[in-house]
């Protein structure tokens, strides 16, 4: 009786083992989404940030 219980309990350990393993391992991947995209946001603004530093260079000349 009380191997079965110890069996049915290793099993059930192990299957929640795998279940965590592939959980934990499919939020990696989702921040590794994340990371990705944010690099990319940040690529993004500061190419805006230099553009737009070019664009007040011009007005500057313009006015003068």
């Amino acid at each position: 009786m009380l191997e079965t219980i110890a069996w049915i309990t290793g099993i059930i350990f192990y299957l929640g083992c795998v279940y965590l393993y592939f959980l934990l391992d499919r939020m990696v991947d989702k921040l590794g989404e994340i990371d990705d995209r944010m690099t990319n946001m940040r690529i993004e603004l500061a190419t805006t940030a230099v553009e737009i530093q070019r664009a007040k260079q011009l007005v500057e000349r313009d006015t003068h």
